[in-house]
């Protein structure tokens, strides 16, 4: 294990551009619903919302919205529940593409919502995919505190791994995957 250092990442500062931010999501999103990288969350995040009793789901940090999109295939039609896509940098004709292949099952704030927004009272079970980890945290409690303030159950999921083999495999491979991968990607 390497002691956890906060970089930041490019795509979360304000002056990158987004047609390259939206890829990188893109790319993202691919590789995890290619992996199945989430489907061990899908039964947990359904007994999680069953108990909570909320039938609407608030997505933090939704990048383009793939992980939601596959998480929302994976849970019971018959708990009829409307996942929400937000985000700082809204990546917007994914969410449009997600909402029209969902039938509105899945929809989306067209204006940025910034997950630290220690006014979101936006009502549902909030979760997070691969995003916590770009946060300080300082950043992480004021995310929690907001949500038991407002008494909102939240699930954070994230692959995040501190082995230094791992770090060294994603520098290595990343790029190659990236490369191999961009042909089959679609927003």
């Amino acid at each position: 294990m390497i002691k956890r250092r906060h970089l930041f990442e490019f795509e979360d500062q304000a002056w990158f551009p987004g047609l390259i931010r939206d890829g990188g999501t893109d790319f993202l999103g691919f590789l995890l619903k290619l992996l199945d990288f989430y489907k061990p969350a899908i039964k947990i995040l359904e007994e999680a919302i069953v108990r909570s009793g909320r039938r609407q789901v608030l997505d933090l940090c939704s990048g383009n919205g793939g992980p939601v999109a596959y998480i929302a295939r994976g849970l019971p039609t018959e708990l009829h529940i409307r996942f929400v896509l937000s985000d700082k940098f809204p990546n917007l004709q994914a969410y449009q593409e997600i909402e029209a292949s969902t039938k509105g099952h899945i929809g989306y704030f067209r204006h940025p919502v910034d997950a630290l927004d220690p006014g979101i009272d936006i009502p549902g079970f909030r979760t997070m995919f691969s995003a916590i980890h770009h946060f300080k945290p300082e950043e992480v409690t004021v995310i929690l505190k907001n949500a038991v303030d407002n008494g909102m159950p939240i699930g954070i999921f994230d692959g995040g791994d501190k082995h230094l083999g791992t770090v060294i495999g994603i520098l290595l491979f990343h790029p190659l995957l990236f490369l191999f991968c961009t042909p089959f990607i679609r927003p």
